[in-house]
């Protein structure tokens, strides 16, 4: 597949002032500039999350801003300016470094000029290529994807958190396997960042762009916009810096907190999350997977892809039916009522957990209401 030309991912690069005056959340940044342009609504949720007593401005910071932006914010040395770069992907690790050379030049420049970003930053824009910089002692302006960013990377971590959860890592399993509501709580945004782009590994047969459109990192309670917007999606994977999010038990199905390794169902959700013979087996075997000092990060992938392979081939075997109009020989993608379920007679757990097997992965028939 072509990769993304940079033109096609960066969005714009703004460069705003913390005001220090006492004023309220619409008067406290001034925007220098902005290229090409911003949304008023956008600029509206960055300004009220850079206002948030629950966002330290001091550090990087990075978010979903809409279903199809990113936001990525890093501050000067002075801490009075912030640089903003809004794209259509998500890099956190290759944006920051990209943000941090326009903040290290920022503050090496005596004069900084508005053309002069404008033309670094279009350069990099349409040549794709290292811009060389002579504000920054000769090194290279770039946006060449940070090997933290790679999927590689990402999966490096499924290891060490099955580990960590040991049998209570089938929670998480089944809450990323039938698009469950998953919020996540740790103070430290790295360790935060680690763990959630771990978390699409343990359904790695789905495509990378299903699962990265379901994140949502770094969510700000006092922004009720990115609440609100939480609250219209049928599924997520949120993580949080802020502990109070454990107690909004209406956002989510299962929160994990990391700090305090534990995971909590929420009442609305106990009935999908109930286990059976099934979970245990799966769930066992993870742990043996991850505790085998000979098996790498792939390998556990590996099984837990088998284990996934498995529970579907499972299904298609319980519910198949030969006589079907559907059914061929070469067809072992087919729809799967709920009434042909039920008629199998499993025990109430199992059928639950199948039944919303079948509609995470579009193999659910939904049979429409018949009117009186």
């Amino acid at each position: 597949m072509k990769p993304e030309r940079s033109f096609d991912r960066l969005i714009s690069v703004h460069l705003i002032e913390r005001r220090e005056d006492d004023l309220d959340d619409s008067s406290h940044f001034f925007w220098h500039w902005t290229y090409p342009t911003i949304t008023l609504t956008d600029r509206c949720l960055i300004e009220k999350r850079l206002y948030s007593k629950a966002i330290h401005t001091d550090n990087f910071d990075f978010y979903r801003l809409n279903s199809s932006t990113w936001a990525y914010v890093v501050p000067t040395t002075c801490r009075k300016h912030l640089f903003l770069l809004l794209t259509s992907d998500f890099c956190p690790h290759t944006y920051r470094k990209l943000l941090t050379n326009f903040a290290n030049f920022y503050n090496t420049t005596e004069k900084v000029t508005f053309q002069r970003f404008l033309h670094y930053y279009l350069s990099l824009l349409i040549t794709e290529c290292p811009v060389p910089v002579s504000e920054l002692s000769g090194r290279l302006l770039s946006i060449d994807v940070d090997l933290a960013d790679t999927p590689l990377a990402r999966q490096s971590h499924i290891k060490s958190i099955i580990r960590l959860f040991h049998l209570d890592v089938i929670l998480i399993y089944t809450a990323l396997l039938l698009k469950r509501k998953i919020a996540i709580y740790h103070h430290n945004q790295s360790t935060l960042l680690d763990f959630c782009l771990a978390l699409p590994s343990f359904v790695s047969h789905r495509p990378e762009v299903d699962t990265h459109q379901s994140l949502y990192p770094n969510v700000d309670l006092h922004v009720p916009e990115q609440l609100e917007h939480l609250t219209k999606l049928n599924h997520f994977i949120a993580t949080f810096n802020d502990a109070a999010i454990g107690e909004q038990v209406d956002l989510y199905d299962i929160y994990i907190n990391l700090a305090a390794v534990e995971i909590n169902i929420s009442n609305k959700a106990r009935e999908i999350f109930s286990m059976t013979k099934t979970h245990k087996e799966v769930a066992v075997a993870l742990v043996r997977a991850a505790e085998n000092e000979s098996t790498s990060s792939e390998d556990v992938i590996a099984e837990i892809c088998k284990k996934t392979k498995e529970l579907k081939t499972t299904l298609t075997q319980i519910c198949k039916n030969p006589f079907a109009e559907n059914h061929t020989p070469e067809n072992d993608m087919f729809m799967i009522s709920k009434d042909t379920l039920k008629q199998k007679l499993l025990s109430p757990n199992l059928e639950s957990f199948y039944w919303n097997f079948a509609v995470a992965e579009g193999m659910a028939k939904m049979e429409m209401l018949k009117m009186n």
